[in-house]
């Protein structure tokens, strides 16, 4: 069984490779546990200030799947929540990766965000002009796709292909207009 004390004490390539090899399991609480080891692992990641190679990156990237894969089975993180979290962590590591992963990671980034858009960006730009009468669920996938969205704005420029151009400069024009 992996310790949640001996995880705390590795850096995010020693984390990632633990959790390739011994991929946790606990009995007492699992959602609770798997949710903390995922917000170390978040943590580590985000706070780390060097470049990861792009071996690195694979590995970083399938930790971070297992993580989240682990946490949702749980029931410690709902779909949309898994989504946010696997857009985010693309975003790091484009932003750590060295040079020849960052396009790909960026164009991962967006092609999960526009695969996962609740709604059209036709229906996005008639509710958002006015979110306040809608209702409560509406106002949450409009919201969704805004949390969806701004991590994107650090990478919008890496990694562009013709075919996610257009739809991603459509959402991020919108993107101030959404709740």
């Amino acid at each position: 069984m992996i310790d949640l004390e001996e995880l705390a004490e590795l850096n995010p390539i020693d984390l990632a490779l633990l959790l390739t090899d011994r991929v946790p399991t606990w009995t007492a609480e699992p959602a609770v546990r798997w949710r903390a080891v995922l917000e170390l692992f978040t943590s580590r990641l985000a706070s780390s200030d060097r470049r990861v190679t792009p071996e690195e990156v694979a590995q970083l990237r399938a930790a971070y799947e297992a993580l989240v894969a682990g946490a949702s089975g749980a029931g410690a993180l709902d779909g949309r929540e898994s989504v946010l979290r696997r857009v985010n962590m693309l975003v790091a590591l484009a932003r750590s990766a060295a040079d020849p992963a960052i396009d790909d990671l960026a164009a991962a980034a967006r092609r999960t965000v526009l695969e996962s858009l609740p709604l059209s960006i036709e229906s996005a730009r008639v509710k958002a002009s006015n979110w306040r009468a809608l209702p409560a669920d509406e106002v949450r996938d409009l919201r969704y796709a805004k949390n969806l969205l701004g991590p994107l704005r650090s990478i919008a420029g890496d990694g562009r292909r013709p075919d996610d151009s257009a739809d991603l400069d459509a959402w991020l024009q919108l993107l101030p207009s959404l709740p």
